[in-house]
Order: structure tokens, then C-alpha cells, then sequence
């Protein structure tokens, strides 16, 4: 059984072609009212899809998603031809599977109950748990369907063991908790960090955490430190060697090798897109910037490493990353400003303001390098779907 990571959208007879292979394999459609939003907007599903529901029960965690503390409404509906037809009617997309009109977290059981496909429509993330056979049938349903292998098997690394982790998106209560400590990372930032405090409202968006799975629920609510998880695990996570200029962290490629899926993902669903990483730890002019082989920016002494959806790659991504990386993680997905050409180049203000206004995602490191909080916001720029053609890499 592998992981498969969806990379472009199913929609259209995308989506008919994975409802008729879910219909031929007697698979149940799982969803889920994660909020509880409009009850009155969803009538008209929740009425028509009545005679085809299997069960509904509140539950704290189905595929793809823990919910703590609480529970939510999840359903199960069988599919047959006229349900088949219910969901064509209601949907055009997985992605359509949203409120307030709609249940959410679109998911494909097997008869047995385990997931085929877990959506997760908040982070807009969709990925396949497949055999060899389901794989191969999968992509003769839909001939056109892109699909990227998540699983990695880091046999040479030192701290293996930390590679074999399985991260996941949880959802928490943080109320305004987790957006104050993020305020605090970006107030102690560069001056992208700063500007994104000015221009990003955490309010219009969603913040949720990236941890182990096998995180400890109540420590994830402190941000601040760490011990969500056993500390052996991640004993090699960082090393700290001497530079020319002072201390710099040099990371070990596990220290963040889990966050790039979640990155790629976003990349790859939303063109003409940087991830731009705030180098904490390195000013313009390094003896050890000339060892970097991934594009930089600069504004001022400050260093920016940077990647783009037209170039990114799981390896490049997890390069710039570790380009970047150091003891305050600060990294952004924006808009792709015009005039960055070029391996290397200066940012001006306008840039910087641009990119902070622009961005559509914050990854901001947290419980002592254990975990993530993620924010995404709920307005998308109209920009994403017009590329910009940016010169260099």
C-alpha cells in the first residue's frame, strides 16, 4: 500500500470517471459537517441523499482529520445509481464538497471500511491509500489524473527513524491563541515577517496545526515549547555547527523534509505561486551563501530563499528549505511578483509589500521545532490562476 498526493484538481468528468469507479467497486462516500455552518443551505442535500445513508454518528476523528477537543456530524452514504446521480448534481468537483451548502471532507471507503481516498477540503488536500491493482485502476478511470508518490524510505540517514514519521494536519480549538503566537513569530522576523503582520489578517483564514501523528493533544495547545512527542525521536533533528559569521543551525534533511508535501501540495494547486523562506541566521555577503546552490533574494543585509510553483519539485522544495532553515522558521506562499529575475536578486519595499499582501499561506515553526502551524486564507488572490512569467532557476 502506498501514499498517492493529488496534484491537480478533479473536476468536470474527472469527477464523474472517480464516481463511476467508486460505483463498479461498492465504495461508501464518506462526509462530514465539520462546523455545523447553515444548517437550513444544506437541506436540500441532507433531504435528497436521505434514502442512501448508512449511518450518522458524531465522531472526533475520521480519515485525514483529528478534531480536538469536540466531535462532529459524519456521514456515510451508501452508492448506488440514483445516489450516483445525487452527487453529479450537487457537485461538479471534490473541491465543491464545501459549506455552507454543502457536507465536507469528500472520502471514498472500501467495503471494509478503510479509506481509498481521504479529502480534506479545509487545506484543500487530496490523497489515494492504493495498492499496486487500485493504482493501475485508477489510472485507467482517469487516464489524465496526476499523482505523486509520498512515500520515502530515507535508508541512508542517520536519524532514519524520524524519516519513517507520519505528519498530519489536526484540527484544534486554538481559538486566537494560535494566531497570537503567530503575531509574535512574525513581530521578532525580518522585514518580510513584519510587513506579512501588517497585511496578512489571520481572522479571514484558517489556522491548524502540523504535528506527528502520534502528537500529545494537550501539549499542542503550547505553542512554545516542545514535547508533543517522545524527545528520542527526534534526538538528531538539528545540529548546530560554527560558521565564519557565529552559530548557524545546520539541519539534518529530516528536520524538515515533513513539511514538504504540504508546500508542494499548495504549489501545485495554485499557479503562478513562491514559497519565500526567511533565513534568520544569514546576512548578504556570508562566506556560506556561496555554498547555496537554491535562489535567493535579498533586501538589504536580509535573505530570502525562494521557489517557484513552475519550478518546484519535492527535492527543490526540500532543498530551499534547507537553505533557509534555522532556529525561527518563518515561510510564505504568495503571488508571484513581477520583477524577480534571476538566481539572485534585491527585493525593493514594493516587493516586499506586494508578496505580504499576496500571501495566501503562513507555515510558522512551532513547539520547538516539533510542529508546524499552518494558516491559509480564505480569500485566494485572483492572481493565482494567471502565471506570470518570472525569469531564472
Amino acid at each position: 500500500m502506498h501514499r498517492y498526493n493529488l496534484m491537480s484538481e478533479i473536476s468536470g468528468d474527472k469527477y464523474r470517471q472517480l464516481l463511476q469507479l467508486a460505483l463498479n467497486k461498492k465504495m461508501v462516500v464518506l462526509l462530514v459537517d465539520v462546523g455545523g455552518h447553515s444548517p437550513t443551505a444544506k437541506a436540500p442535500f441532507l433531504n435528497a441523499m436521505a434514502p442512501h445513508l448508512i449511518s450518522m454518528s458524531m465522531e472526533s476523528a475520521w480519515p485525514g482529520t483529528i478534531l480536538t477537543p469536540g466531535r462532529a456530524p459524519v456521514y456515510r452514504y451508501a452508492l448506488n445509481k440514483d445516489s450516483f446521480a445525487a452527487f453529479l448534481k450537487f457537485a461538479s468537483g471534490l473541491l465543491d464538497w464545501k459549506y455552507p451548502n454543502l457536507l465536507e471532507d469528500f472520502c471514498l471507503l472500501r467495503p471494509n471500511g478503510s479509506a481509498l481516498m481521504t479529502s480534506t477540503t479545509s487545506e484543500k488536500d487530496v490523497y489515494f491509500d492504493l495498492s499496486e491493482m487500485e493504482y493501475s485502476e485508477l489510472c485507467q478511470a482517469i487516464p489524465d489524473i496526476k499523482l505523486v508518490l509520498e512515500d520515502r524510505t530515507p535508508e541512508n540517514d542517520a536519524d532514519s527513524h524520524l524519516g519513517k514519521m507520519t505528519f498530519q494536519d489536526r484540527r484544534f480549538d486554538f481559538n486566537d491563541a494560535a494566531n497570537t503566537y503567530i503575531r509574535n513569530q512574525l513581530r521578532n522576523g525580518n522585514s518580510l515577517a513584519v510587513e506579512l503582520l501588517k497585511q496578512c489578517s489571520l481572522e479571514n483564514g484558517r489556522t491548524h496545526a502540523y504535528l506527528p501523528a502520534d502528537a500529545n493533544d494537550e501539549a499542542a495547545y503550547k505553542f512554545d515549547v516542545g514535547g508533543i512527542v517522545t524527545r528520542s525521536k527526534y534526538k538528531n533533528a538539528q545540529i548546530v555547527e560554527q560558521i565564519v559569521n557565529g552559530q548557524r543551525w545546520k539541519p539534518s534533511r529530516n528536520g524538515v523534509i515533513h513539511a514538504v508535501p504540504l508546500i508542494y501540495k499548495w504549489l501545485m494547486m495554485h499557479p503562478a505561486t513562491i514559497c519565500i523562506i526567511e533565513d534568520a541566521v544569514s546576512n548578504l555577503g556570508d562566506p556560506c551563501l556561496e555554498q547555496v546552490e537554491t535562489a535567493m533574494l535579498s533586501y538589504g543585509k536580509e535573505i530570502y530563499h525562494w521557489v517557484r510553483s513552475e519550478d518546484a519539485s519535492p527535492d527543490i522544495i526540500e532543498s530551499v528549505l534547507l537553505s533557509g532553515q534555522s532556529w525561527r522558521s518563518i515561510w510564505a506562499v504568495s503571488s508571484s511578483p513581477k520583477d524577480l529575475h534571476g538566481m539572485s536578486k534585491e527585493l525593493t519595499k514594493m516587493n516586499i509589500e506586494m508578496i505580504a499582501r499576496e500571501t495566501t499561506m503562513l507555515i510558522v515553526g512551532a513547539y520547538d521545532g516539533e510542529g508546524y502551524l499552518v494558516w491559509e486564507s480564505d480569500v485566494m488572490s485572483d492572481q493565482k490562476t494567471k502565471p506570470t512569467p518570472i525569469e531564472g532557476n
